[in-house]
């Protein structure tokens, strides 16, 4: 459920901002963007939708890294909820995956490689559970 709606607050955000990539708005469209977890959440309960509270805690968690430089909070490492690091790194795969209109799409194996060379090259970058993206890894081997 959480990977279903953890987008759903961006359809609260002004339509400039909904069609633009993250790395395109400037910093008051990017501020606008982060509140989106907490959009998501608000629709949800103002919908009554009922869904479990790990799924809104899911939902609130997702953009967060492992290293500590996502958002809302800033957490970091295991303070971030199992369900919002699978969700943070299945939303990053999707996201380098998915078509888009001017850009190339990776193929899941290529995408997979992606995120295994920037945490293993740059430590600074390590925004996904390690052992998740080893995990990840075993769906896409090399050359696949």
């Amino acid at each position: 459920l959480a990977g279903l709606l953890h987008d759903i607050g961006v359809a609260e955000l002004p339509p400039e901002i909904q069609s633009l990539e993250p790395e395109q708005m400037n910093a008051e469209q990017l501020e606008q963007y982060k509140k989106h977890p907490a959009l998501a959440i608000k629709l949800i309960q103002s919908r009554k939708i009922i869904v479990p509270e790990i799924v809104l805690k899911a939902i609130t968690q997702h953009q967060e890294l492992y290293n500590g430089t996502g958002y809302p909070s800033g957490l970091f490492g295991d303070r971030i909820c199992k369900e919002a690091q699978i969700l943070a790194l299945a939303d990053k795969f999707d996201y380098l995956t998915r078509l888009r209109e001017g850009k190339a799409h990776l193929t899941p194996a290529q995408a997979v490689e992606a995120l295994r060379e920037e945490q293993v090259n740059d430590p600074s970058k390590i925004h996904y559970n390690p052992e998740l993206v080893k995990k990840l890894l075993t769906l896409f081997p090399s050359g696949t």
